[in-house]
């Protein structure tokens, strides 16, 4: 059982302990998705990230919202790019095996701190996302749960019980993540969101996945959307802080962020990216759940005679 943490009201909320098996799963999905992020970028890295590309160093440290690129002062010319991803992807594999993982949970989020500054006209939605959790499994604790290790060796240590002050940090974050994008919709200088007509433009522009003239032709229906986004991105948070909801609130964010990724162009990482961060809503009571729920659909073994 979880002792009485000390620091009143913060400790209550910060301190008490859960299971690293948790912290563990989030390690694993969070390498995974930053790895399929690092992927994505391959193929564009020496125009946003080389000296030979969009603009130089010192044009990115003079536009730099925190006048540093971190890394990429040391990495600047396409060779020396491309041996910075090659470091970066096999520290992210490392962090998913959970081998020298707080080493490489700090590799990683230097990268992530340093590309978003180094590149910031090639940025989008998720990159900021990846960079706050990047951060975020940095400070939290790791433990030794699930690593290949102990899966080489076959000798799983019992789940111990760890300070949950990182997860507790990660559900914030989606929070803010939500209701900050929903109240800039609502009371941004941009009036389209507010007035209902955000959809009806979105799927005629070159964003639309499949842009046609008849978003024109039902732009009543499709105000009446535009509204109902806003209530679900309002809604999702809420779900997710219940216990009793979380669940709902997860499926109406895989609903939701599907929906986003099959009508637009290019934004199946932002579903992916979110979908990881909901992993942090989860416990240990949920863990054996799922266990028990997968052990009891896994097929008998065939006794060999």
């Amino acid at each position: 059982m979880n002792s009485v943490p000390p620091f009143g009201l913060p400790g209550r909320i910060f301190l008490r302990t859960e299971d690293v098996r948790v912290y563990a799963l989030m390690r694993i999905g969070f390498a995974g998705v930053a790895l399929y992020n690092l992927i994505l970028m391959v193929p564009f890295r020496h125009t946003l990230f080389s000296d030979a590309g969009m603009f130089d160093i010192d044009t990115a440290v003079e536009h730099s919202e925190m006048a540093s690129v971190a890394l990429f002062h040391w990495f600047h010319t396409p060779g020396q790019v491309t041996l910075l991803m090659g470091i970066v992807a096999l520290s992210m594999l490392l962090l998913m095996a959970g081998i020298l993982p707080r080493l490489a949970a700090c590799i990683v989020f230097f990268w992530h701190l340093s590309y978003v500054e180094r590149a910031p006209v090639g940025l989008t939605g998720w990159d900021m996302v990846l960079r706050a959790f990047s951060f975020l499994i940095l400070v939290s604790p790791l433990g030794s749960a699930w690593n290949l290790r102990a899966w080489w060796r076959r000798a799983w240590p019992p789940p111990v019980q760890v300070a949950r002050y990182g997860l507790v940090l990660m559900r914030l974050q989606v929070i803010v993540i939500y209701l900050q994008t929903a109240l800039a919709k609502m009371f941004d200088v941009n009036p389209y969101w507010r007035d209902g007509e955000f959809l009806p433009y979105y799927l005629m522009s070159h964003n639309a996945r499949w842009p046609h003239a008849w978003a024109a032709e039902n732009a009543d229906l499709l105000m009446l959307g535009t509204y109902v986004a806003l209530v679900i991105e309002c809604a999702i948070p809420l779900l997710l802080c219940i216990r009793r909801t979380r669940l709902w609130g997860a499926l109406l964010g895989l609903f939701f962020h599907s929906l986003i990724a099959v009508v637009s162009r290019n934004l199946e990482p932002f579903l992916v990216v979110m979908m990881m961060s909901y992993l942090a809503f989860l416990n240990g009571r949920d863990l054996n759940r799922l266990h028990q729920w997968f052990t009891a659909r896994r097929p008998p073994r065939r006794l060999v005679s």
